[in-house]
């Protein structure tokens, strides 16, 4: 891992936080970078994507879209064609290595190195399925599963 990079820093923190209606908001902040995901789930709102490397900010606004529907399309669809899905294996283990690399360091408090894998194919704009999105579901007012 580049050690000037927005994951190789000694002080940062990340989280789920609950704001004001049923949403996430998910931030990583860094010394020198902080991404904010608003809504961080969700199928029935625009998600807003904030990116920020030494203080100069990139936003993206993603329209509102059933995003869990269209994986689940795009999965049942490989099964049905016997087609292997993407993202395959070596994806999600890329994945799971940067994820195991920032507990370790929010552990450690100190940056933690990676080793240069090669990078996945990744997704492609053929791959894209746009559904519409669904209604917000009635919100139940029931007793916490912890009671």
């Amino acid at each position: 891992m580049n050690r000037n990079g927005p994951l190789a820093l000694p002080r940062w923190r990340h989280g789920l936080e609950s704001v004001g209606e049923p949403r996430l908001v998910f931030r990583v902040i860094g010394e020198r970078a902080s991404l904010e995901v608003d809504p961080a789930f969700g199928y029935a709102a625009e998600r807003r994507h904030r990116l920020t490397i030494n203080k100069k900010t990139k936003e993206h606004t993603f329209p509102k879209s059933d995003q869990f529907g269209a994986e689940l399309l795009y999965f049942f669809r490989c099964i049905l064609e016997d087609r292997t899905p993407e993202p395959r294996g070596p994806e999600g283990l890329a994945d799971v290595r940067v994820i195991e690399a920032i507990l370790e360091s929010a552990a450690k408090g100190r940056p933690v190195e990676l080793e240069t894998v090669e990078k996945p194919r990744g997704s492609r704009p053929e791959q894209q399925i746009v559904l519409p999105p669904v209604e917000r579901p009635r919100v139940v007012h029931a007793p916490s599963p912890k009671q």
